[in-house]
């Protein structure tokens, strides 16, 4: 009897430690809660088309998660050589915080060069820009106001609880010139999406610049929860999701 009891109680105690298989790992991010189970491991390669339809560039974001780690890469382009840009975006995940930002951006008469350190409303870190023969390089040590950078917007906003999202207003940081944009994500409603490359349910969003960044409508798939569309409204563009591919 004694021995069986203690095997009941040995159950027990595995029982109540073990977490629910379908826990979700959530995080805030600037006040409202975002599942890091949606962050995973994988390249996803976009298509940019103009009014007309026609392919005028592409984008490829290559993401890796590992631990506390995760990281965005982001190259984009346009066809037409009038612009091409490599970025990446580390963040922690537990507290949820942007750590660094690397920008490289070239046109045919210019380039510019980010490396910001990021560590709360704090950004400092090195822009080197060149054109022609002139260059010029700016150490930024600044405290701003800020509820998130740009640059978070595009790696976060599928892991919002999207189920119950309605609005959030923000202030988001462009690191290009260091403005702060008085800005706004709005749920429109859910919409069955086709594109070239599928079909989807998705939520459908309208990010608001305020005039500073630009404004997007954002069109997201509920499972697997990834961006399936983005539409730009200046330029008109809009960049859709082509393939999903593995990193590993």
């Amino acid at each position: 009897m004694k021995i069986y009891s203690i095997m009941i109680l040995l159950v027990g105690f595995f029982i109540a430690c073990d977490p629910p298989a379908n826990q979700n790992h959530l995080a805030d991010w600037a006040g409202q809660p975002v599942n890091l189970d949606h962050l995973k491991t994988e390249r996803d390669s976009f298509i940019m088309v103009n009014p007309s339809g026609d392919k005028v560039g592409g984008m490829i974001w290559e993401k890796h998660r590992n631990g506390n780690r995760y990281v965005h890469n982001d190259v984009s382009y346009f066809d037409d050589g009038s612009v091409y840009e490599e970025a990446s975006f580390l963040f922690s995940l537990d507290p949820l915080t942007i750590d660094s930002i690397i920008t490289d951006m070239k046109t045919p008469a210019a380039t510019m060069s980010i490396r910001f350190g990021m560590q709360g409303k704090r950004i400092s870190g090195p822009v080197q820009m060149k054109r022609d023969t002139n260059a010029r390089m700016i150490a930024v040590d600044s405290v701003l106001q800020f509820d998130m950078a740009r640059e978070e917007i595009y790696s976060l906003i599928h892991c919002l609880q999207l189920e119950s999202f309605k609005e959030m207003k923000l202030k988001v940081l462009n690191p290009l010139g260091l403005a702060i944009a008085d800005a706004s994500i709005k749920f429109v409603g859910k919409e069955s999406l086709t594109t070239n490359y599928g079909s989807y349910e998705t939520f459908k969003l309208d990010l608001n610049g305020g005039g500073i960044i630009p404004d997007n409508i954002i069109w997201i798939q509920d499972k697997p929860r990834k961006i399936i569309k983005v539409k730009v409204r200046e330029p008109e563009l809009e960049i859709v999701l082509a393939k999903t591919s593995s990193l590993d």
